[in-house]
């Protein structure tokens, strides 16, 4: 079930925050959240996994951060891509795609909150970033329908991803 950012604590068989971020109605900035009810809804019995809508993102989600290994981000990016292209950033790709941009229209940005995790000492040992290329930040709540159409992409990409994660358990590599 998708947990209130609001919600004090993260059960300790926790091993992955998938963590959706954006607006749902401001059009395709609303992917992010899309994408993580999707895997909500496929993966919900498992245990190990978090499913948080992260809004837009503010500093209350640096305390859930701080208490699970691992973090998968959803939210709309722009990578100069084609509308709905999807791509996955994980750990220093993810870290060095964050840097020097402002990356988000949210009242923090990622990079803001994985530098709090950093400075607390609770930086996620793994974490990735699955990103979905907006057409449209407008006024609305239906994606467009090149974003639309990366949703499915994005989910798929997701998955495989946290399968392989919870197949190697800690294993970083």
């Amino acid at each position: 079930m998708t947990m209130d950012p609001g919600q004090p604590s993260i059960g300790s068989s926790t091993q992955v925050l998938v963590l959706g971020i954006g607006n749902t109605l401001l059009r395709d900035d609303g992917v992010g959240i899309r994408v993580m009810q999707a895997l909500e809804r496929e993966l919900d019995a498992d245990a190990r996994l978090r499913f948080v809508d992260g809004g837009t993102i503010g500093f209350m989600l640096s305390a859930l951060i701080d208490e699970v290994p691992d973090l998968l981000v959803i939210d709309a990016v722009r990578m100069a891509g084609p509308p709905g292209s999807v791509r996955c950033f994980e750990n220093e790709a993810m870290d060095h795609f964050l840097i020097g941009r402002s990356s988000s229209v949210h009242e923090i940005g990622l990079r803001d909150v994985l530098d709090m995790a950093r400075l607390s000492g609770k930086f996620p040992r793994r974490r990735a970033l699955v990103g979905v290329e907006p057409a449209t930040i407008a006024l609305g709540e239906q994606l467009s329908s090149e974003v639309e159409y990366g949703v499915v992409s994005a989910v798929r990409l997701a998955r495989d991803l946290l399968d392989r994660w919870l197949a190697d358990g800690g294993d970083t590599h």
